[in-house]
């Protein structure tokens, strides 16, 4: 088969480049939201003690700021999609050197059939494996970081390392929550794969023999035996929607909204003890 000319590999030359990427993005990003969360809060003291100038230079760099962000931003796309290349890149390879080799194409398809569909795993499992990962990297990187940087803050402002303690605390116990609520998605959507693929696979055979089923009136057989096919795949699109609905619940309310009940509580409860609490009363 033909190949890139040296020096030009695709986008798809090192994942671990790309991950390294979007962690040295995501610590830029993270340290330029908060720098503009102060930039915001200078601009209106500015505002408030009138001074033009110095209301001048906050916006300045707040426009700066969000130039950066927003180029961070696309820059983290990027490298996603190119990472979500690399991997499928690097999966298909490994599947084609064992497929290609030892007649293993052959016995899958005519021999032992251990696996169902493989042209299927190939192209269309693999796909969707690499987008699912990439997705997990993506949302993981920015999290950890996120979550360093601001255990770090909380640290510097309460001088204890108790809200960063009860900040982890909180985050292995929704994981706990959510890993114990989760439904097996992998197995069901591994599940409806299969059930789609031999709904496409009982139309092939119908388009193969078809002059063998007009000729011995086979028809009825044949729409009965699709009928039951796509009837087993609606049921476990069915199935799959219900779970992914019930666990959407759970998780909107420990990751979303009881998280934002517990980040309250970590930024008010130093103001009560600490050195943070006011020495007079109202």
């Amino acid at each position: 088969p033909p190949r890139p000319p040296p020096g030009k590999e695709g986008l798809a030359a090192s994942p671990r480049r790309q991950v390294l990427k979007l962690v040295l993005m995501s610590v830029g990003r993270t340290f330029l939201q908060n720098r503009q969360a102060l930039v915001h809060g200078e601009l209106f003291k500015s505002a408030f003690l009138r001074s033009k100038s110095r209301f001048a230079r906050c916006l300045a760099e707040n426009v700066a700021m969000c130039l950066a962000l927003s180029w961070l931003e696309g820059q983290s796309g990027h490298a996603l999609t190119v990472l979500n290349v690399a991997l499928r890149q690097q999966l298909t390879g490994m599947l084609h050197a064992r497929y290609f080799e030892g007649m293993v194409y052959y016995k899958l398809n005519h021999v032992d059939r251990l696996v169902d569909n493989p042209e299927q795993r190939v192209c269309e499992d693999v796909p969707k494996f690499s987008h699912g990962l990439t997705q997990v990297v993506g949302d993981c990187v920015p999290a950890l970081v996120d979550s360093a940087f601001y255990s770090v803050r909380l640290y510097r402002t309460t001088r204890s390392h108790k809200s960063a303690l009860a900040m982890l605390a909180y985050i292995v116990g929704a994981g706990a929550v959510i890993s114990q609520t989760s439904p097996n998605f992998g197995k069901l959507f591994a599940r409806r794969q299969d059930l789609e693929g031999a709904y496409r696979a009982l139309h092939s055979r119908l388009r193969a023999n078809a002059e063998s089923v007009a000729l011995y009136q086979g028809i009825a057989v044949e729409r009965e035996g699709i009928s039951a096919s796509f009837e087993a795949l609606r049921h476990q699109i069915e199935h799959v929607l219900r779970s992914a609905w019930g666990f959407g619940v759970v998780s909107d309310f420990v990751l979303k909204y009881l998280g934002a009940t517990v980040s309250v509580g970590l930024i008010i409860g130093p103001f009560f003890t600490g050195h943070l609490r006011p020495r007079g009363g109202f």
